[in-house]
């Protein structure tokens, strides 16, 4: 009976994989700070500091797209243990805090392109509404 739902739980977690995999288009489907938000508050951009915040992106676009796919994976990684029923609970809360700590570094990663618009260019880039990984991987899809 206990393999039963071991099977159930494997066929789950890969659907639920497999679909947000789809949703996300994979980690490199959908560009980091790329997006129908951001590209409106590009359009309201004169053209010349449309191009210096283009650079500034595009500069900043490998970091937080790594931060991104690492949160990704970690998430996996974490839904996968959702229905072990022999992982330690040390095991989850590294897990949680690995997390948590990859949270951190892309909202620092988004505060840094934040102050650069602000230093370099004089204007404030569009923020996203709510704090947490999945928050934040949504920034653009608003």
């Amino acid at each position: 009976m206990m393999r039963a739902y071991k099977i159930i739980a494997f066929m789950l977690a890969l659907c639920f994989a497999a679909v947000s995999l789809a949703h996300a288009g994979g980690h490199r489907g959908r560009m980091a700070l790329e997006g129908p938000r951001t590209e409106r508050w590009l359009a309201g951009l004169p053209p010349e500091q449309q191009q210096k915040a283009r650079v500034i992106l595009e500069e900043e676009r490998p970091g937080i797209q790594d931060l991104h796919y690492r949160i990704h994976c970690k998430m996996q990684e974490l839904e996968g243990l959702n229905y072990d029923n022999d992982i330690s609970p040390d095991a989850l809360s590294r897990l949680g805090w690995e997390l948590q700590k990859l949270r951190d570094q892309l909202h620092a990663a988004y505060q840094h392109v934040y102050e650069r618009m602000r230093q370099e260019l004089g204007v404030e880039f569009v923020r996203p509404g709510r704090r947490g990984c999945r928050s934040i991987s949504q920034f653009n899809h608003m």
